[in-house]
C-alpha cells in the first residue's frame, strides 16, 4: 500500500512520521529460518528493510 506523503498533514503537535517497508523475499528468509529453528530461536522478527522518515 502506498500513501503519498505530499498530501498528509502533520499532527496537531507538528510531528509527522512515515515508513517505507520492503519485505525480504522467500529466497533470502527460508535458509535463515532453518538455522533459527535449529538454534531454538523464539523471538519474533520482521524480515524486511524498514526506513523511517519524519520530523520530530
Amino acid at each position: 500500500m502506498v500513501n503519498p506523503s505530499t498530501h498528509l498533514e502533520n499532527d496537531e503537535f507538528g510531528y509527522s512520521c512515515y515508513t517505507i517497508v520492503i519485505p525480504a523475499p522467500p529466497e533470502l528468509t527460508e535458509p535463515l529460518l532453518e538455522i533459527e529453528r535449529a538454534a531454538g530461536q523464539k523471538r519474533a522478527k520482521i524480515p524486511a528493510h524498514v526506513t523511517v522518515k519524519g520530523t520530530l
